[in-house]
């Protein structure tokens, strides 16, 4: 789940900047803690592995700055609002950037990081608001209202989804596995759900380290089409591509949060079924 919330977030960092104004220390750090954490954001698609790896490093670079800039001002003395919102954007980073580093057995801690990233931006936003020491003209409170009202809004969202993440790592997933059952694979669909019968999955196997692909035969049941359900297109591999042609067979992919579990635990736990289909 690549979140790139933290792009949002640098906007209310301005916002607070703008009402305690410019500390003494530490703000040489933020310009490049914040060019770090956004290009890293920006480069990490999570499926170019040369991108991926770069995206990661500078958003590591820029969560650190940012931790290190906020950490100096609190020893400064600096006003808590600007550093606790650095910090909560630092976290926020790192929170992202565990999740795509640590194995699934782990995610937990970088859900938990995320909300804490979450909590001490929103904590240190309300403080610069509520201890403004500078006033913004008329203009300058209508940039203040977009900017901060968008920042918070998605730091609010983003800790109540971690918040119900540490619950159950499947929450925020458009498409995740409620069920397995004698009789197929329930799925959490945008409508509602639908469930796959074991009788039409024609094999499954893993694409990598965290997606399980599950075959499914074209064209898809009705029921399964009208779900919009995220499958990919399979064709024989010595076969030419026919333009308009109907694909020879389609593959269900569910990453690893999607199903709960490890993809060889999800795979162990399915392959009693698609072989007694």
């Amino acid at each position: 789940m690549l979140n790139r919330h933290a792009i949002v977030l640098t906007l209310g960092l301005g916002v607070v900047f703008v009402l305690v104004g410019a500390p003494e220390v530490g703000l040489s750090w933020m310009g490049p803690g914040l060019l770090g954490a956004l290009v890293g954001l920006l480069l990490d698609d999570g499926l170019s592995p040369r991108r991926v790896l770069l995206g990661h490093l500078f958003e590591l670079y820029g969560g650190a700055v940012l931790v290190f800039a906020a950490l100096r001002q609190l020893a400064a003395g600096v006003g808590w609002a600007l550093p606790l919102t650095e910090l909560g954007i630092g976290l926020a980073l790192f929170g992202v950037l565990l999740e795509m580093r640590l194995p699934y057995a782990r995610l937990r801690v970088a859900v938990a990081v995320q909300a804490l990233g979450d909590a001490l931006f929103i904590a240190g936003f309300v403080r610069g608001v509520l201890g403004r020491e500078l006033h913004p003209s008329l203009v300058g409170w209508v940039g203040v209202g977009i900017a901060g009202a968008v920042s918070l809004y998605a730091a609010g969202v983003n800790l109540g989804l971690q918040l119900f993440r540490l619950r159950d790592v499947r929450a925020g997933w458009r498409y995740r596995v409620l069920e397995v059952g004698v009789d197929g694979l329930t799925l959490k669909t945008l409508k509602g759900s639908v469930m796959v019968p074991w009788s039409i999955v024609q094999g499954m196997h893993a694409l990598d380290a965290r997606h399980l692909a599950v075959v499914l035969p074209s064209p898809l049941p009705p029921d399964l089409e009208r779900e919009g359900l995220p499958v990919e297109e399979l064709t024989e591999s010595d076969a030419e591509p026919i333009p308009g042609a109907r694909p020879t067979k389609y593959a269900l992919v569910l990453h690893e949060q999607e199903l709960g579990a490890t993809v060889p635990e999800a795979e162990a736990r399915l392959r009693p079924f698609v072989s007694a289909s």
